[in-house]
């Protein structure tokens, strides 16, 4: 059966609605997952953990008219999944350095997010990334014939972010990145002269 919708501003058209619901959308309000599909997806292999957590700062008393049957609220839900969320992802590589394959990773990470996508198309419209990346492996012991923590933690992000519309990356994309590496690590730098190869993640 078909709903019947209620109007909560029948006088705008729609480009005017989608003003208003842009007017809505702002850093002063605080982040939620209110009205996504999911609220975080965890990733768990020998290596990392990776959580996916979306959020937007939106209005959730806008999205709540939904279950009222207001036209707005559908509208609204839709109008924040187009242009609003943003993807946290927190990466925590905890295993062995020596034994870390990244062609494997890339491969079953990679997977994982487009299946996810598949299950949630909206993801792919998301234009802002927030990538924390800790650096805390089990066993540090760097090798020449592997790739350094800043090569490691760049092809992480670019993995990460594949799923991302051409065409949104181009409109207004935006990638924010953060490393950090643990004490233990940074010690063997300073003290070793161990190197992290940082530049190639800048």
């Amino acid at each position: 059966l078909a709903m019947d919708y209620r109007l909560l501003l029948p006088q705008l058209p729609p480009e005017l609605r989608d003003m208003v619901y842009t007017q809505t959308v702002t850093s002063d309000n605080h982040a939620t997952s209110a009205g996504l599909d999911f609220t975080s997806k965890i990733y768990e292999s020998s290596h990392t953990r990776v959580e996916i957590i979306p959020v937007h700062h939106g209005n959730p008393a806008m999205l709540a008219l939904q279950r009222y049957h207001f036209l707005e609220g559908d509208e609204y839900r839709h109008f924040i999944l187009k242009t609003a969320v943003q993807l946290r992802i927190h990466v925590v590589f905890k295993g062995h350095t020596n034994t870390f394959v990244q062609e494997h990773w890339d491969k079953k990470m990679a997977a994982h997010l487009k299946n996810l996508a598949k299950r949630h198309p909206w993801l792919r419209k998301v234009a802002h990334y927030d990538i924390r990346i800790l650096w805390k492996p089990a066993s540090w012991a760097p090798s020449k014939r592997k790739r350094r923590v800043g090569a490691i933690a760049k092809r992480m992000v670019e993995v990460l972010t594949q799923e991302l519309d051409v065409e949104q990356r181009v409109k207004r994309g935006m990638v924010k990145t953060d490393l950090r590496i643990a004490d233990f690590v940074v010690a063997d730098h300073v003290l070793k002269g161990q190197t992290l190869g940082l530049g190639e993640f800048v």
